[in-house]
């Protein structure tokens, strides 16, 4: 998983901050963190197109088993950032529905 981010291309941000959308994504890493307000997940994901994206969340629809799992997901474009030289959009707000 690794190789294939750092090999593909940079597809760019997604949206513009402060906008809601909704989209398809795989999830491509999910990392539970532990803290004094309880557990929160990291969730990286990808879109088709090759967009990265990455939330914050307390587990609403996803869990830390999901990943390589496609979604359809709602959320709050909160920032654009880059990540290891890659632009990456940071949301917010996120629910996650799995597709069957």
């Amino acid at each position: 998983e690794r190789n294939q981010r750092v090999n593909a291309p940079d597809a760019g941000h997604l949206g513009t901050p402060g906008e809601r959308l909704e989209f398809e994504a795989t999830i491509t890493r999910v990392k539970a963190i532990d803290s004094q307000f309880g557990t929160k997940l990291v969730v990286s994901m990808r879109t088709p197109a090759g967009h990265e994206l990455v939330t914050f969340t307390t587990g609403r629809g996803v869990s830390s088993n999901d990943a390589g799992k496609t979604f359809k997901i709602k959320g709050t474009i909160k920032a654009h950032t880059t990540y290891n030289g890659k632009s990456q959009t940071d949301l917010s707000r996120c629910a996650f529905k799995a597709i069957t």
